[in-house]
């Protein structure tokens, strides 16, 4: 057990000193791909670089052939986030980061919701996954218990292991569908594609096998990780983290006000969305489900919980920071593709 927790702690440094942004790495990977096609591929005309820069803008195939795609990502996060942010699962959050007693189930606490959430939602794995981590850090410092809270941290992200076995995977999502899959796949190979349903790949026993077996193993993983030696363990003190605000009630003075806060505002526009995604599966059947409906299903459920129209778009709002990644790499890997 010690030697697995050293190997984690030889791990974190390394990717502390030598990796470097994620939007760098696409940078790289960009460069790395132009150099490749440029070395040995197949072009026509007599300008190679002519054509892959024309190959690289072209409006079906070139970098902005994921845009909508990247458009669906934005909203599984941002709809994954509000729903994380909602006072349920804030209490539920509270509740589970009183367990925890040490570095070893800490980490296997938060790794296990994240993953749990992760595999019902990407968005939501990641946001509940990382509000979890915080709040044990707290927990346990209140509590005068010495916990690494790196490691803690990094098991609220261990989700992102297990989502595309979920309810959000990407790829077997876009796939129920011919339509979905005209998004991702080539024009060249939409004839020979065929649609997926859902129980031939997220809800197969392969899948269940594999994901169930993740869900036993990345636990006992972040068990074994945590450090031993006192020396190795850095406490929540040292980065200066900001515990979560407290919800504020609203004073409702004006008309305007009361609209705003109205939680028959919001289901208003919750539950038609609800009703016509109950609708879409009833046609359709629960095989057909695609990544629309999932953020649809999000949306309207997030919009209940939150019981106002500007408490959700504050919390979408929030949430929006995080898909700067999205919109800025998602052009370039459709360019590598």
């Amino acid at each position: 057990m010690q030697r697995m927790s050293n190997v984690g702690i030889t791990i974190s440094k390394i990717f502390e000193r030598f990796v470097p942004d994620p939007f760098v790495i696409a940078i790289l990977l960009t460069v790395f791909t132009a150099v490749m096609a440029l070395l040995f591929g197949d072009f026509e005309g007599d300008s190679k670089i002519y054509s892959l820069l024309d190959s690289w803008r072209d409006s079906k195939n070139g970098i902005w052939k994921l845009l909508a795609f990247a458009m669906q990502m934005c909203l599984i996060l941002v709809t994954g986030y509000a729903l994380a942010t909602t006072r349920s699962v804030k209490k539920c959050i509270d509740a589970l980061s009183t367990i925890p007693t040490n570095t070893a189930s800490a980490a296997a606490l938060v790794g296990f919701i994240a993953c749990v959430c992760g595999l019902l939602n990407w968005g939501l794995g990641l946001i509940v996954g990382a509000l979890l981590a915080r709040e044990v850090g707290f927990s346990l410092q209140r509590r005068n218990i010495k916990a690494h809270y790196p490691l803690i941290v990094a098991s609220g992200y261990v989700g992102l292991l297990v989502w595309h076995g979920g309810l959000s995977g990407s790829a077997p999502l876009s796939m129920t569908t011919i339509e979905g899959a005209s998004k991702v796949v080539p024009e060249e190979y939409l004839e020979s594609v065929s649609a997926v349903l859902l129980s031939d790949s997220i809800g197969s026993p392969l899948n269940f096998f594999i994901s169930g077996g993740m869900l036993f193993l990345i636990p006992v993983i972040l068990l074994l990780l945590a450090p031993k030696r006192v020396e190795d363990i850095r406490t929540i003190d040292e980065f200066g983290v900001d515990p979560a605000p407290e919800y504020e009630p609203t004073t409702e003075r004006t008309f305007p006000d009361s609209l705003n806060h109205s939680p028959v505002i919001a289901w208003l526009l919750a539950l038609p969305l609800l009703l016509a995604l109950w609708r879409y599966v009833w046609v359709s059947g629960i095989d057909r489900i695609g990544l629309d409906e999932i953020t649809l299903f999000m949306l309207g459920i997030g919009l209940l919980l939150h019981g106002s129209p500007v408490s959700y778009m504050q919390a979408v709002t929030r949430g929006a920071k995080g898909c700067a990644g999205i919109i800025i790499q998602f052009p370039l890997y459709a360019g590598i593709m």
